[in-house]
């Protein structure tokens, strides 16, 4: 994977051994661009209705792929909540291969911004260190 890859070129990509359907997460706090992203992968025109925060919110979209298959994105995003963990485990479950999480953040408060992002990522990498040696080859 190159560097000047965007986003939609890596969400896009299917090797063989992959399945037709993908799972992208969406965490960040209100305000800070999680349904706009959401909107944009399914394939729909954004809105500029403002939506009511939820802890989470689903979406799919369908993307034709080189082979001809449509592969499938089960968009989900995450709001602010005390433990993010819990909500990945019911939302990815056996699923750990195949799923991309982006990390979205509101710049309305600079001087919180470092925190709320280091805090997810934190969240993100104990999630994944439980699997580690479970799913992941070194």
């Amino acid at each position: 994977m190159s560097d000047s890859q965007d986003i939609w070129s890596i969400i896009s990509t299917a090797s063989t051994l992959e399945k037709t359907e993908r799972i992208v997460i969406i965490v960040g706090e209100p305000n800070s661009g999680k349904s706009t992203i959401a909107t944009l992968l399914s394939g729909l025109k954004p809105s500029t209705d403002k939506k009511p925060p939820y802890i989470i919110d689903y979406t799919y979209g369908k993307i034709p792929t080189t082979s001809g298959i449509k592969r499938i994105l089960h968009i989900y995003e995450i709001g602010e909540c005390n433990d993010t963990t819990m909500i990945l485990d019911s939302i990815v479950t056996k699923q750990l291969h195949n799923f991309l999480v982006i990390v979205t953040a509101d710049l309305a408060e600079p001087g919180k911004t470092f925190d709320k992002i280091s805090k997810t990522l934190n969240d993100l990498e104990l999630y994944l260190s439980k699997y580690e040696k479970r799913y992941f080859i070194k």
